[in-house]
């Protein structure tokens, strides 16, 4: 073809993509309308209210985007059998508990892109929050409640019941009620991977997440934990079908880990099925092994609390103030391997419990073999 001819055909090459485009994003358009609706009517149909202030498109030619302002979603959910949302016992007569669920934001997106039409992304900006409150508690104050900042989640396999989605979140904050206050865990820079498969077959995984932030602090932390930045926290976790014959749920956590001023610190065990408090969430019985990389810098800084702290309880090592000075003067000139803390973890009715104390077998280790200090009286 001449290059007359292509000038002269460019012009009907040009409309021949214009309309392409434009077909596509109105089809992608028509499957945003659908999940939409299909997703809306379901909620209704379970008994939750769904509101919105308006509802509108726009993106053309590079995305179809729907975009609903002021969203809000609320109705009962029942919490899986074995949970207790009363503040003082297990639901009367053995019944399958309940609670409220409320959900709003500010303005809630989706969008497809023309060009990968399975991909569905959902987006919450810039503010959104949701709450949990179990039925019968006193008040209307929920127990259990999330807000986050402008958050992302591209859902792959948007045509299947339950698609895997990867998220990210510019802050997650996670709040629950504990001994009547409120106790929040505060993530920055989320993102990862998750996966719903409430069907799934026996032994096979029902639920994961595959996740990292940037930044980490929690007001459940101990005290003497709180001073110094958790970064780099990230977490592997799954919930597992039970096997066949069998009844219970199994939470596998593969890693979780963190960076602790200096110091790494990683933990991985077996648990059974969570469960989800009034008062709190409760981490579910099991066994796992904690590893602390850089064991001098945390000694350093649990015996720099300890000493300037004496009454809290919370330090896992206590020891008398001479004894504190002593060990904090050795710690320079102690041999620098091995810096690490292995541990045995054990987690009974929501209490951990270090199984045979060895904290003294560790400390006598991080000073390279030099006698342990001995523990104050008591001390566990």
């Amino acid at each position: 073809m001449s290059r007359r001819s292509l000038i002269m055909a460019a012009p009907l090459i040009l409309t021949a993509i214009s309309v392409v485009s434009t077909a596509l994003w109105y089809r992608a358009e028509q499957v945003l309308d659908a999940r939409a609706a299909e997703t809306i009517a379901t909620l209704r149909r379970d008994g939750f209210s769904v509101s919105f202030k308006a509802r509108h498109h726009g993106g053309w030619p590079l995305a179809a985007i729907l975009t609903f302002d002021a969203p809000r979603v609320a109705g009962p959910v029942q919490l899986p059998p074995g949970t207790n949302p009363m503040p003082d016992g297990p639901a009367p007569d053995g019944t399958t508990p309940h609670g409220t669920l409320a959900w709003g934001a500010t303005r809630l997106i989706l969008r497809i892109d023309p060009s990968a039409p399975a991909t569905l992304t959902v987006g919450a900006s810039p503010d959104q929050a949701l709450a949990y409150t179990p039925d019968g508690t006193p008040g209307t104050q929920p127990r259990l409640w999330i807000r986050a900042g402008e958050s992302w989640a591209h859902l792959r396999g948007v045509s299947t019941t339950h698609p895997d989605a990867h998220v990210a979140f510019e802050r997650l904050a996670v709040t629950w009620i504990d001994g009547g206050r409120p106790v929040t865990t505060t993530l920055w820079g989320v993102a990862g991977m998750v996966l719903w498969r409430p069907h799934a077959a026996p032994d096979t995984t029902i639920a994961a997440i595959d996740a990292h932030a940037a930044l980490l602090n929690s007001d459940a932390l101990p005290a003497w934990l709180r001073p110094w930045p958790w970064t780099a926290p990230a977490a592997q976790i799954a919930l597992v079908a039970p096997r066949t014959g069998e009844t219970k749920r199994r939470l596998l956590v593969q890693s979780l880990q963190t960076e602790i001023g200096g110091a790494q610190a990683r933990f991985a065990g077996i648990f059974a099925s969570p469960t989800l408090t009034s008062q709190a969430p409760r981490w579910p019985d099991g066994d796992g092994t904690l590893e602390v990389d850089g064991a001098y810098a945390m000694l350093d800084r649990w015996l720099d609390w300890a000493i300037r702290h004496p009454n809290d309880d919370t330090v896992p090592i206590r020891l008398d103030p001479a004894t504190i000075v002593a060990v904090r003067r050795l710690l320079p000139r102690a041999p620098r391997r091995p810096d690490r803390l292995y541990l045995p973890v054990t987690i009974r009715q929501g209490a951990l419990d270090l199984p045979g104390n060895p904290w003294a077998h560790d400390v006598t280790r991080v000073l390279g073999g030099m006698p342990s200090p001995p523990l104050a009286q008591g001390a566990h």
